[in-house]
């Protein structure tokens, strides 16, 4: 099987949609001789910044001289990016060998797409004899493909409203105490936990830690946000980094490592900073109304005297509305377009939503935005929403 082949029968299998559960991936893993046992793992949820703590914790572990692997979702440009071995993504040869090794794995409930993906980068991190691996959850956390796994630290950073939909709790729980509720399924018996959950959710997490007597660690209460250089911006960040060096400096990493890891970390895609055609570009993948505040107040530090031209699309399961409420002001120059995915929300309706909030709202592409730039004397483009669109239009901005 050839990379191209492997991407088609990803394709295929795509079709299937979400399947909740863990029984099919066990089956799997089982099957493949359960290679997810044969290294550390340290488990990560949230509703925003878990792709931010998952990088800077892999390159704390390899700062501290371990053999890591990284498995995070999506993408931005190419599936070999979730998968990647001490910072490098894997080679399309693995990738794709390790799909053909599942894809004739003979199972009478055939595995989703995301099953395939995961069971294939704990099969290749097992392969590359890593030590440590940083696992990433997909969605929510209870019945989360990646849930197979024992890790030795649990991370939930924080929770917001998103996939409320898929993340239902019991009668009574509130939108939050429903989602908190999956996320806290990745606590695993004895083992420590690390968050930066706030209010009702973390009583949900906490409930969930003495039930299966871990220890819990809560940002601002048990740790601070460190004083040291991390090499990515955002004010958001100060709370990525505390929870990336709590969870270290528990799974026993020293100072000087955890330092030089948050110094040299990268992360496509979150609050990024780019010239394109001789403006200043922010990309940024806020897709839930907690990115967007993020955004909003990191812009608000950054450049409260430009214009603000804005290049977005999203997907139509996400709260939109309230998304743009909070991003936009009614000077701001907005451009709609739509993400390359089946669930795209149409430019249509994303722009008729934003003009109850700008006053300069049209329906185009990257170049309109250069061009409505281009009449401002002061002015930054900001691209942002889904990772869909942000992986497309990264590779043309940032060559």
């Amino acid at each position: 099987m050839t990379y191209t082949d492997a991407l088609d029968y990803l394709q295929s299998v795509s079709t299937f949609g979400i399947k909740p559960g863990l029984e099919r991936i066990s089956r799997l893993l089982f099957l493949l001789n359960n290679p997810h046992e044969n290294y550390q793992t340290i488990h990560i949820a949230g509703t925003n910044g878990k792709g931010s703590v998952s990088a800077m914790l892999e390159s704390i572990c390899r700062a501290a001289g371990l053999k890591t692997g990284l498995y995070t979702s999506p993408h931005l440009t190419s599936y070999l990016e979730r998968i990647r071995i001490d910072g490098k993504n894997v080679s399309e040869d693995k990738f794709a060998d390790a799909v053909e090794m599942i894809k004739n794995i003979s199972i009478d409930d055939p595995p989703t797409h995301f099953e395939i993906l995961t069971a294939a980068a704990f099969k290749i991190f097992s392969d590359e004899k890593i030590d440590v691996g940083i696992i990433e959850t997909g969605l929510g956390g209870t019945l989360d493909s990646t849930n197979v796994i024992t890790p030795k630290i649990a991370v939930i950073t924080n929770i917001g409203e998103d996939h409320a939909d898929r993340c239902i709790g019991l009668p009574g729980d509130s939108i939050i105490e429903g989602i908190a509720r999956h996320k806290a399924g990745i606590i695993k018996k004895n083992v420590p936990v690390v968050t930066a959950a706030t209010d009702e959710a973390l009583k949900i997490i906490e409930e969930q830690a003495r039930k299966m007597d871990s220890k819990i660690f809560v940002y601002k209460r048990d740790f601070q946000t460190p004083k040291c250089y991390v090499n990515l911006r955002g004010a958001y960040q100060h709370e990525n980094s505390a929870v990336a060096f709590e969870t270290a400096k528990i799974f026993g990493v020293d100072e000087k490592s955890i330092e030089a890891g948050l110094a040299n970390v990268t992360w496509a895609g979150r609050y990024e900073f780019a010239t394109y055609r001789n403006h200043r570009v922010i990309i940024d993948g806020a897709h839930n109304p907690a990115g967007v505040t993020a955004l909003k107040t990191n812009l608000d530090e950054d450049f409260s005297t430009e214009t603000r031209v804005f290049f977005m699309g999203i997907l139509r399961d996400k709260n939109y509305s309230e998304m743009l409420k909070i991003l936009l002001r009614p000077e701001d120059f907005f451009v709609a377009t739509e993400p390359d995915s089946e669930r795209a929300l149409s430019a249509e309706k994303l722009a008729d939503v934003a003009k109850k909030f700008s006053n300069h709202v049209e329906i185009g592409t990257l170049n309109r935005a250069v061009e409505l730039a281009n009449a401002q004397k002061n002015s930054v483009i900001i691209i942002c929403g889904s990772l869909y669109l942000i992986g497309k239009i990264r590779d043309e901005v940032i060559r």
